[in-house]
C-alpha cells in the first residue's frame, strides 16, 4: 500500500540529503508503523549511484527491511525512486481489527495501542486506509474513524441504520452519499465556543422547497460568529506548499457592508504564474503515476473534510458573495457532490482503462491519460462549486493543477486549498494564486508549460481565452460562458407553479448566476393570470443582510454589478415597459442593493436579448402558440439552460426536440431554469454559452480532462 509521498528539493550538499532521511525516519519509522515510502527527488541528478543512495536510506532507516527498489525517469533532470520498506508490525492488524467494526453483532472498540497507532498516522494513510475499509461496506468514513479513536463504539444495528440511509439517498444515484448520512453541526459549549458534534441533516440542494430548520439555524449562527472572528487578516498565495506574498494586496470585501474588509490578498503576477506552473509541472509525473485509486481517495478525504466545516464555509459564502443561507449551504452540498460523483465515474470506467478488439495474437486496449498541468480559473457566484468541480476533476485524472479564484471571492478559494492541504494532497500538485485577470492572465495563455484551462465566466472573456490560447499549440480549453436563459408557459401551465420556479430561478442570488431565467415567453391566453402571480411573488420577496435567516434576496457582489443593472434596467424601459422594480435600495444601508426588476413587452429585436446583465430582471413577453415560443427562445447567442410549464406531452416532447440549450427543464416549481444538480442533472451550454459539447455534473465531464491513448501488443502464438 502505498502510502506517503515526499517531495525532496535538489541539493548538492550529502548532508542535505541525509538529514531529509533522517527527518522521515523521525515521522515514520515508529516501532509500530512505517508505510511504503516514495521519493521523488532531482537528488538523482547528482553523480551519487542511485544503488549508493538506497543504501543510505536503508541504513537511516535502521528498524526496517528493504523490500523493493525501482526508478524510474520523468526527463533528463529529474528521475523518481520508489523504495518500499516492509512494515516492521501493525498495520495488517489496524485494518483487520477495523473491517470488524462493521461485522460485530455486539458493540465493538479498538484496543488501547490500535487506537494509538491510527492517531499516529499521518493524513493520507488515514484517507487510503479508512476509504479501503468504507467503500465496500457502506459504512461512513467518520464512523470507521470514530472507532478507530476509541471516541465512540459501533454495534450491527448503526451500521444497518446508515446502511439504508444510503439506499434512500436522493435519485439512488451514488452508492453512499455521506454528506447525507453524517452531516457535522456547530453548537456552543460552555465557554461560548464552537464546538463540532453530529446531527443528521436532509441535504438541501437549490432546488429544495422545505424549510431549514431549527437545528440549521442555530449551526449556521454559530459559524459566522466563528468565522467573524477571522477577519481582516492577510493571506499568502502557496506555490509548492509555500506561503507566498507579492509586493502589494487587495482587500476582500463583504458586499452586504462595503466597509468591512474581510481580509487582504496578494495582487499576483506574471512572475507568480511562471512559478506556479513550474511547481504544478514537478509535481505532475509523481501525481500521474500515483494511479487513479489513489487519487480517489485524496478526493474523498477532501470530501469529507468539506462535510464537516460545511456551516464555516456556507457562512463565508454569505459574508463574500452575499448569498442566503439557503444557497450559501446548498453551494456547499454541491461542492462535495461534485467530488463525490466524479470519483463514482472514476471507478465505475475502472480509471477509463478498456479492452477493445483483437485476434490473431493482437490484443488491444484504449485508456484515457491525463495531459499535466491544468489552469483551473474559477468566478465569484460559485466560488466553491464551481473552483471545487473544475479542480477535482482535473486532480482525480491525474492533472495538476494551477487555481486562480476570482479577485471579489479570494477567500473562499483559500479555503479550498487548505481542504486539499489537509486531505494531504501531495505538494506542488495543487497551486493557489491571487490577483487581477489583467495581471496574471496574460501569463496563464501564454505559458507553454501549461498543458489545459477550464474557466467560468463571461461570454466576451472566454472567447478571449478560446481564441488565445491555443495559439501557439492545441490545447484543451474547456469555457462555460453565461446564458440568456428563456422559459416558456403554456395554457395548461400550474401558473402558482410557473411562477414561483420562474421568480426562483430570475432573483435567486440576484440574478448572479448563468443559469438564471432572464425570457419568459408566455401564451396570450395565459399572460394575465401568470403576470400576476409573478408580480406578487416577488413583490413579497424579503431583501436585506443575507446573513438574516428571513432574507431571500442580499447584495449584488460590487459596485460594477450594481451598474450593470442600472443599465439593463434603463434600456428595459425604452425597448418595453417596466412592471415592478428597476431601482437601487439605498435604504438597506451601504451595501450593493438592488430590487428584482419585471419588465414586459420589449421589442423584439431589442439589443436588451443579446446582453446578459447578471442582474435580478426578467423580461415577459406573451406569444400565440409553442412554435413562436421556441423559435423566440432559440433566437439567441446563448443555450445554457431552458425551461417550460405545460401538462400536455406532445408539448413537452416538441420542447426537448427543438429547444437549443445543453440543460433543460419541465414543470420544474424548485427552479424554472436553475438549480442542476451532480449526478442528477448534467450542466453546460450550447452555442455560445459553452466551448466542448460536454457537460458538467455528469458522466463526460471528467474524460475532457484526459487524452486517448490506443496500446496494441502483438505476440507471436
Amino acid at each position: 500500500m502505498r502510502v506517503s509521498y515526499w517531495l525532496i528539493p535538489a541539493s548538492p550538499h550529502r548532508e542535505h540529503f541525509t538529514w531529509v532521511i533522517r527527518e522521515l525516519a523521525a515521522k515514520f519509522a515508529a516501532p509500530v508503523f512505517t508505510p511504503h515510502l516514495t521519493i521523488y527527488s532531482s537528488e538523482l541528478t547528482h553523480a551519487e549511484a542511485p544503488a549508493e543512495i538506497v543504501k543510505r536510506i536503508a541504513r537511516e532507516l535502521k528498524p526496517l527491511t528493504l523490500h523493493s527498489v525501482g526508478i524510474s525517469f520523468s526527463n533528463e533532470f529529474t528521475k523518481t525512486l520508489f523504495v518500499e520498506f516492509a512494515a516492521a508490525a501493525t498495520l495488517a492488524t489496524l485494518s483487520e481489527q477495523l473491517k470488524l467494526a462493521s461485522a460485530m453483532p455486539t458493540p465493538y472498540k479498538l484496543k488501547p495501542h490500535l487506537s494509538l497507532v491510527y492517531a499516529s498516522l499521518p493524513e493520507a494513510v488515514k484517507c487510503e486506509l479508512v476509504c479501503s475499509i468504507s467503500a465496500p461496506r457502506k459504512v461512513t468514513f467518520d464512523l470507521i474513524q470514530a472507532v478507530a479513536t476509541g471516541d465512540r463504539t459501533v454495534s450491527r444495528r448503526d451500521v444497518e441504520s446508515w446502511r439504508l440511509m444510503a439506499e434512500r439517498s436522493v435519485g439512488g444515484h451514488r452508492k453512499l452519499s455521506r454528506s447525507k448520512i453524517l452531516r457535522r453541526t456547530f453548537c456552543r459549549n460552555e465557554r461560548g465556543g464552537v464546538s463540532c458534534s453530529r446531527v443528521q441533516m436532509e441535504k438541501i440542494t437549490y432546488t429544495s422547497l422545505a424549510n431549514l430548520g431549527e437545528d440549521f439555524h442555530r449551526a449556521f449562527e454559530a459559524a459566522l460568529v466563528h468565522e467573524r472572528k477571522k477577519l481582516g487578516e492577510t493571506h499568502p498565495m502557496f506555490i509548492q506548499g509555500k506561503a507566498v506574498k507579492a509586493a502589494n494586496t487587495f482587500g476582500d470585501i463583504d458586499p452586504a457592508h462595503p466597509t468591512t474588509m474581510l481580509g487582504k490578498f496578494q495582487s499576483g503576477g506574471r512572475e507568480h504564474v511562471k512559478k506556479a506552473i513550474a511547481a504544478a509541472k514537478t509535481a505532475s509525473p509523481f501525481w500521474r503515476e500515483l494511479g487513479w485509486p489513489a487519487r480517489v481517495n485524496f478526493l474523498r478525504k477532501a470530501a469529507e473534510l468539506m462535510t464537516k466545516h460545511q456551516f464555516e464555509l456556507a457562512a463565508l459564502l454569505t459574508l463574500e458573495v452575499g448569498k442566503n443561507r439557503f444557497e450559501a449551504i446548498a453551494e456547499v452540498s454541491e461542492a462535495t457532490d461534485l467530488i463525490l460523483y466524479y470519483c463514482q465515474q472514476l471507478e465505475t470506467y475502472k480509471g477509463y482503462e478498456m479492452s477493445m478488439g483483437g485476434g490473431n495474437g493482437e490484443k488491444t486496449k484504449t485508456v484515457l491519460k491525463p495531459y499535466g498541468v491544468f489552469a483551473v480559473v474559477s468566478p465569484f457566484n460559485f466560488p466553491l462549486a464551481l473552483a471545487t468541480g473544475m479542480a477535482a476533476a482535473a486532480l482525480i485524472a491525474g492533472n495538476t493543477v494551477v487555481f486562480k479564484p476570482a479577485s471579489d471571492t479570494p477567500f473562499t478559494g483559500l479555503r479550498l486549498y487548505e481542504l486539499l492541504h489537509r486531505a494531504g494532497i501531495p505538494v506542488g500538485v495543487f497551486n493557489y494564486i491571487t490577483g487581477s485577470g489583467s495581471d496574471m492572465g496574460p501569463e496563464l495563455i501564454a505559458n507553454q508549460d501549461l498543458d489545459g484551462m477550464v474557466f467560468t465566466g463571461s461570454r466576451e472573456a472566454g472567447m478571449e481565452v478560446l481564441r488565445d490560447f491555443q495559439q501557439q499549440r492545441t490545447r484543451p480549453c474547456i469555457c462555460e460562458m453565461g446564458g440568456k436563459n428563456a422559459c416558456i408557459v403554456m395554457p395548461t401551465a400550474n401558473i402558482d407553479d410557473a411562477a414561483e420556479g420562474i421568480m426562483r430561478s430570475a432573483f435567486g442570488m440576484g440574478g448572479e448566476k448563468c443559469s438564471a431565467c432572464s425570457r419568459i415567453y408566455v401564451h396570450q391566453s395565459a399572460a394575465k393570470q401568470f403576470m400576476e402571480a409573478l408580480v406578487a411573488k416577488t413583490r413579497a420577496l424579503k431583501i436585506g443582510d443575507p446573513a438574516q435567516r428571513e432574507t431571500f434576496l442580499g447584495p449584488l457582489i460590487n459596485e460594477s454589478a450594481v451598474e450593470r443593472y442600472d443599465r439593463g434596467v434603463k434600456l428595459g424601459k425604452k425597448d418595453g415597459e417596466l412592471i415592478t422594480g428597476g431601482k437601487r435600495l439605498k435604504d438597506l444601508g451601504e451595501g450593493h442593493f438592488v430590487e428584482p426588476t419585471i419588465l414586459a413587452n420589449l421589442t423584439p429585436k431589442s439589443k436588451w436579448f443579446d446582453e446578459e446583465f447578471f442582474s435580478p430582471i426578467v423580461a415577459v413577453n406573451t406569444v400565440k402558440s409553442l412554435d413562436d415560443g421556441i423559435q423566440m427562445a432559440n433566437a439567441s447567442g446563448f443555450g445554457l439552460t431552458a425551461g417550460i410549464f405545460t401538462q400536455i406531452e406532445d408539448e413537452q416532447r416538441e420542447f426537448f426536440e427543438r429547444i437549443e440549450a445543453g440543460t433543460t427543464y419541465c414543470n420544474r416549481r424548485g427552479g424554472a431554469t436553475t438549480g442542476a444538480w451532480p449526478g442528477v442533472q448534467s450542466f453546460g451550454g450550447w452555442k455560445g454559452s459553452g466551448s466542448s459539447g460536454k457537460n458538467a455534473l455528469g458522466p463526460w465531464y471528467v474524460p475532457q480532462f484526459l487524452r486517448e491513448q490506443s496500446q496494441t501488443l502483438f505476440s507471436k502464438t
